[in-house]
């Protein structure tokens, strides 16, 4: 593959205009153009990158591109990145990966037979703050794991173009960004067993997707793991924490992390800001376009977080915990 990667941008509203502006600031990438369905938001963005705009995703995957960013609704994420894939395109998708396991499968196989990388946008595995947390748990500073732990609770997002977000077939609801605690919870405690969940809907009446959900994780290790998430909490909270046989880290959105043992010890444990994560998101997969290695966090990844979503709800509505493998 030649020295610099030709990409573009699917969407251009969110996350699309900054991850459009990193990539145009990288060495050796070439942003060659940009799409929305909104000609405006497109050509805006193009605009002021000096590239081109389109409307529809295939126009920009005949431009020869050697990588690409889905950065869409998660309605649309399987036939572009489909596409893309087929095209023999370097894929990054963000998060959530697709609304069904069945996406997924077809996302991720056609990524295989065309030997190429698909990348998810979890960020925060990039944030220097969990990085080192993971590191920390690796190397064994807190024992074993028994407890994982999250929230994430926050009032309405912003409702997107055409109100999409308030549409549950469309969004997924609260757990399209709450995916994100989601998946640091399977990359640190691993693989899970089983799920139990529970829901609440109808705070606001121009929407069908959930207020709040509160999700269990039985991990096959044998540590439990919760993660709280609500938008009827304009208050605002987030937290993180582990806890292990040696003791615990905890993180807030103020500070962080601190490590304290069970005999006692403390630390405060320094890291870079959060604000390089895109950066370093981003590098790692270009790095995985221009290479051909697995990139991290990958395919798998988003699909296994899909299913646990997909098990907390089949739990709040039949009941009991839900075993995974659905």
């Amino acid at each position: 593959m030649a020295s610099t990667l030709r990409t573009g941008v699917v969407g251009c509203g969110g996350l699309g205009p900054s991850e459009a502006k990193i990539s145009h600031e990288m060495d050796g990438i070439e942003l060659v153009g940009v799409v929305d369905v909104h000609m405006e938001s497109a050509q805006a963005v193009a605009d002021e990158l000096g590239v081109k705009a389109f409307t529809d995703h295939r126009d920009l995957l005949a431009e020869g591109l050697d990588a690409v960013l889905v950065v869409t609704p998660t309605s649309t994420h399987r036939q572009i990145c489909v596409d893309a894939a087929e095209a023999g395109i370097a894929v990054f998708c963000e998060k959530p990966m697709a609304l069904q396991l069945d996406d997924c499968d077809a996302m991720l196989a056609a990524a295989d037979k065309a030997g190429v990388p698909l990348m998810l946008g979890f960020v925060m595995r990039y944030w220097p703050i969990y990085v080192e947390v993971h590191k920390r748990l690796q190397n064994g500073d807190i024992g074993d794991l028994k407890l994982a732990w999250s929230t994430r609770l926050s009032g309405r997002p912003p409702f997107g173009v055409g109100e999409w977000r308030l549409k549950r077939e469309l969004v997924g609801g609260t757990w399209s960004s709450s995916v994100h605690e989601l998946d640091l919870l399977l990359w640190m405690g691993g693989p899970v067993a089983s799920v139990h969940g529970n829901a609440t809907f109808g705070t606001f009446d121009n929407t069908d997707v959930e207020d709040t959900f509160i999700t269990t994780l039985n991990y096959e290790n044998g540590a439990i793991g919760s993660l709280h998430s609500s938008q009827i909490y304009p208050a605002g909270a987030s937290n993180f924490g582990l806890a292990g046989t040696k003791g615990a880290i905890h993180i807030n959105r103020h500070s962080g992390p601190t490590l304290v043992t069970h005999d006692g010890k403390r630390e405060e444990i320094e890291t870079e800001p959060s604000s390089v994560g895109m950066t370093n998101q981003l590098a790692a997969f270009y790095e995985s376009a221009r290479t051909g290695a697995t990139p991290m966090p990958d395919g798998h990844d988003g699909r296994r977080a899909l299913e646990v979503c997909l098990a907390t709800f089949m739990s709040a509505e039949q009941g009991g915990d839900i075993h995974l493998p659905l």
